[in-house]
């Protein structure tokens, strides 16, 4: 498996060779976001944490997902890799 444990929804697109914004749209169909941040289900299943951007502004935060625990979901709904980045 990859070495990082989280990842952003862009990366974690790339292992099943989508957008950013169809992993979004995929997370949601199953509960896990809402409004454009994670659902509060995501955060209990510790399928999702802050990261900083180590920038210091504002914004300093983003939200990675636990590749391993995201991606059980994800194939357990149907949704299909079709690239790895340990190959």
């Amino acid at each position: 498996m990859d070495e990082h444990e989280y990842e952003s929804m862009r990366e974690l697109g790339i292992r099943y060779n989508v957008t950013s914004h169809k992993m979004g749209k995929w997370l949601t169909a199953l509960g896990l976001r809402t409004a454009g941040r994670p659902s509060s289900k995501a955060f209990e299943l510790g399928l999702v944490k802050t990261a900083s951007t180590g920038r210091g502004d504002e914004d300093g935060y983003f939200y990675v997902w636990s590749v391993l625990k995201t991606m059980k979901v994800l194939d357990a709904a149907g949704y299909q890799q079709v690239s790895s980045k340990t190959s």
